[in-house]
């Protein structure tokens, strides 16, 4: 059932994505960093991976996903954006397994290191049957995948900040972004944003604390006083193994 459901996402996949610099939803440094083991999948690489991609033409889906189809349950639904190299993906799974979870990421590597785990580990936890991973552009795929007021949780863990000034326009929050993402949380839902760029979560707030409806829960431009999951990315394992500062927002729809 989990192969069917991953070949019918992949299928959403945007197409025509350039092998330069255009990765508007992949969290820095979470992708291609230092060697990692058990995510490594260096079999397909660079532009030999994109050549081996299914022709298929660009799309978004007519209209959002049933999720309780897809899962075969009814279950909180959460979202993580850009997840990378699937650490935090996988170790959510595990600690709500009473929740159903979906990551979205562009490079392929890294949806298809869940795939293999779960065609691999059928018996393992599961089989991480609350799980799937969905290769694609978040800004793309976020607001045709999802119904309004349907997540209780959306996850942003250490965004590309996109330094150069010609580039900000890339950075995943937007104003649209900010409100598309508002709107697909349902009443009491939270968004959690984690980052090791401090003036990058400052930007973030400005636009999400904007939105009608969206309270941070620490107060106005305030830091999240403690971590509400448990579950911990990649980028962030580094920060805490190499003493690297992170600051982390979480803001609640009322």
């Amino acid at each position: 059932m989990v192969d069917d459901d991953n070949d019918a996402i992949a299928a959403t996949r945007h197409a025509h994505h350039d092998d330069g610099d255009e990765d508007v939803d992949g969290a820095h440094d979470d992708g291609d960093g230092d060697g990692d083991g058990e995510f490594e999948h260096d079999d397909v690489v660079g532009s030999d991976r994109h050549a081996r991609m299914p022709k298929v033409l660009p799309t978004i889906p007519p209209g959002p996903i049933s999720w309780p189809a897809v899962f075969g349950r009814t279950a909180p639904l959460e979202c993580e954006l850009g997840f990378g190299r699937p650490h935090f993906l996988l170790e959510r799974a595990v600690e709500v397994p009473d929740h159903d979870i979906v990551g979205i990421e562009w490079k392929g590597r890294w949806p298809k290191a869940v795939w293999d785990k779960q065609r691999k580990n059928p018996q393992t936890l599961g089989g991480l049957s609350n799980l799937r991973a969905v290769h694609g552009n978040a800004w793309l795929l976020f607001g045709a995948l999802f119904a309004p007021a349907s997540l209780s949780l959306v996850v942003l863990n250490f965004p590309d900040p996109w330094w150069k000034a010609k580039h900000h326009k890339r950075r995943i929050v937007s104003d649209s972004f900010a409100t598309l993402m508002a709107s697909r949380l349902a009443p009491g839902g939270q968004l959690l944003i984690q980052t090791d760029v401090a003036s990058l979560l400052e930007e973030y707030l400005a636009r999400l604390e904007a939105q009608p409806g969206l309270r941070n829960t620490a107060g106005p431009f305030r830091l999240a006083e403690h971590k509400p999951v448990t579950a911990s990315s990649h980028r962030e394992k580094r920060c805490r193994r190499d003493g690297v500062p992170i600051f982390r927002a979480l803001l609640t729809r009322s």
